[in-house]
């Protein structure tokens, strides 16, 4: 399983990492990063994602 976890900050230097659902794959984890992005941009506008990657979850996680 994969999800995509994005690091969004204010201008004030407070950050915050969002992560989105869990899928099967890194290419659905890809695809769920420029959505993650704009949910990010439409609901919190004080926010400015800084950075995104898509991490694999597995039994030890």
């Amino acid at each position: 399983m994969f999800t995509a976890i994005l690091l969004a900050c204010s201008l004030n230097g407070q950050c915050v990492g969002i992560a989105g659902p869990a899928v099967p794959s890194m290419d659905a984890c890809m695809r769920n990063i420029p959505e993650g992005w704009l949910m990010v941009e439409e609901h919190y506008p004080h926010l400015i994602v800084k950075d995104a990657k898509c991490v694999q979850w597995n039994e030890g996680a």
